[in-house]
Formats: C-alpha cells, structure tokens, sequence
C-alpha cells in the first residue's frame, strides 16, 4: 500500500512539473486583454465631472501627482505586453475591465488581466467554460514596498500592487508569455 501510494505520487508529481506537449494544449488565438482603470483616471474623471457640474473640486497636487506616476507605469507595461503579442503574431482585443462582459471572454482562447489581483479577480468572476486566464501585475510592489505595505500610512489607492494572484509581473512577463504561448507553462483554468 506504502509503495501505491509512492508511486502514484510520483506519477502526480510527474505530471505537474511535466508540461503537456504543444500538440495536446488549445492554441491560443485570440487572447483578451482586461485592462484596469487606474485610480488616477478614476479620479480625472471624477473631477472633470464636477468641474462642469460648477465645482472647483480637486483633489491634493501631490496625490495626484504619485498616482499619475503609477498610471503610467501601468499604461507602458500595457502597451509592451500588447506590442509583445503582436510581435508573436496573436490577435488581441482590448477591454477595460469596467467594461468586459462575459461575451468578450467567451469570444476569448485566452484572458490575460493586466493591472493586479483586482483585475485578476474580476477577470476571473466573468469566466463560465475552462477559458484560461493568466493575471499579469502592471506596477508590482519592490522589496521595501511589501515589507511595508500593511503599515504604511499612505493612502490605500497610492500604495503598489502585491500581485498575489498574477502569475507573473513586468519584469518577467515575456518568459512567462511566451511560455503559455509556446505550451511549456498552463495559465490558470
């Protein structure tokens, strides 16, 4: 009984660190890309809205300033993920997660949540089938920033993402991309 069980461990192991061979994995085709709205556009947004409304609202200069930062780092680290799947000759469409349906995912070989565990999760409440999905963290939080994160005092909106539920981040997305692509790594079902 000892060595069954053994053996039928092995063979699970076997099969988790073996990945299955490109022949015997879905080709990924059309892939779609959720896209989260970043708190700066959020709070452009709302600020345009009440300065037509008659107010002068707006928010802090600072605040405002740090999270524009973040928005673009999270803007390039779209548009490089998006050129890199052009470069691979994939066809994407783009959806901001606010606005995906589950008819885009449905329509979708492949969902690919780019922004952190927020757009992960969203992403993830849309799928119904055993579409794949492979979250993707847009402005990953360094060393110093996860050590700190639960204590610190900045506000919530200003602090990076932890990216808990991405498979992977910036700096390691083409390994990871092409990976999935190239039937070496499963995404998420």
């Amino acid at each position: 009984l000892l060595l069954l069980l053994l053996f039928l461990l092995l063979l699970l192991l076997l099969l988790l660190l073996h990945p299955l061979p490109l022949s015997e994995m879905a080709p990924f085709n059309r892939l779609l890309l959720v896209i989260k709205q970043t708190a700066f556009d959020a709070y452009t947004a709302r600020e345009l809205a009440l300065t037509a409304a008659g107010s002068s609202f707006a928010f802090d200069a600072f605040r405002m300033a740090r999270l524009k930062e973040r928005h673009d780092t999270h803007n390039r680290q779209v548009e490089r993920i998006a050129a890199l799947l052009q470069q691979r000759g994939v066809h994407t469409t783009s959806v901001m997660r606010d606005d995906v349906t589950r008819a885009h995912v449905d329509a979708a070989d492949l969902v690919l949540a780019l922004g952190g565990d927020g757009t992960t999760l969203i992403a993830s409440h849309l799928i119904t089938d055993h579409t794949p999905l492979l979250g993707i963290n847009t402005d990953r939080a360094s060393l110093i920033d996860l050590a700190t994160l639960y204590r610190s005092k900045q506000p919530f909106d200003q602090r990076r993402s932890t990216g808990h539920l991405c498979a992977c981040t910036s700096a390691d997305v083409e390994t990871v991309l092409d990976r999935v692509l190239g039937g070496i790594m499963a995404p998420t079902k």
